[in-house]
């Protein structure tokens, strides 16, 4: 890092606020495979095994023992709910500060809609 500029700080971001990030991106990847009537392939459901896996991992306490591993024969749309799941639990731990962050990434998702009125 020796040679970057002062001005540019590397961006920090807890745990939780990555895998929530991760858990956007899973999502919204799932939707598109269900409203496009594809089925996922062996990289998206590796894909999805390893996020769970960071869920099971990271997350404490009983809220977070639902999170079983998904069986191999688990529909599209059993992943899709597990995935949601995942991410709403996860935007319950964020900061204010975290959540406004995720609100500005996705303005138009599920955490725009968790704006308050101004």
């Amino acid at each position: 890092m020796d040679n970057v500029p002062e001005k540019i700080k590397p961006i920090v971001r807890s745990n939780t606020t990555a895998i929530a990030f991760q858990l956007d991106g899973l999502c919204a990847g799932l939707e598109l495979v269900v409203q496009t009537g594809q089925t996922i392939g062996a990289a998206t459901r590796s894909l999805f095994d390893s996020v769970m896996k960071l869920v099971r991992e990271d997350g404490k306490g009983k809220i977070f023992e639902v999170f079983t591993v998904t069986p191999s024969d688990a529909s599209l749309g059993d992943l899709l709910v597990v995935a949601h799941t995942a991410r709403e639990t996860y935007l319950a731990f964020l900061t204010p500060e975290e959540l406004a962050e995720q609100q500005m990434a996705a303005p138009f998702g599920l955490a725009g809609m968790r704006r308050t009125p101004r």
